[in-house]
């Protein structure tokens, strides 16, 4: 459901011509769900067991930890917290970055969510299987 609703965002928000009446947005949205469901009807085949070994293997294991410890890395370090703490102001308001566990945040998001994540990538590196 969360690929779905990035879908529709992301290309909404990339043609804003597709949101200026809501005949056009619903027929967008209407579109993107058949092209997901045209998509998903391959694993419902005699062979979808197989794909779905496929989708697993190799489209959901060291490739997803990778961008994810990488993403935590480069908005932690390189955009870096000061810039994170404006951005959440701005959407949320301050009162809820200025308690102390805001900063809390901030470790988990720079160093023990990489961490985890680098961890258990060097795991699935080391225990990878050619055969």
């Amino acid at each position: 459901m969360a690929s779905v609703e990035t879908a529709i965002t992301s290309i909404l928000d990339a043609f804003p011509s597709l949101k200026k009446t809501s005949f056009r947005r619903y027929s967008s949205i209407t579109l993107i769900c058949l092209v997901f469901f045209a998509i998903g009807l391959i694993f419902t085949t005699q062979a979808g067991t197989y794909w779905i070994e496929i989708f697993n293997n190799y489209a959901g294991g060291w490739a997803v930890i990778f961008v994810g410890a990488f993403e935590a890395i480069s908005v932690s370090w390189f955009y870096g917290f000061g810039n994170i703490k404006k951005d959440i102001e701005l959407m949320i308001g301050k009162r809820y970055t200025k308690y102390k566990i805001f900063y809390l945040w901030n470790v988990f998001w720079a160093v023990i969510t990489p961490g985890i994540l680098l961890v258990n990538l060097m795991k699935l590196i080391i225990s990878f299987n050619l055969v």
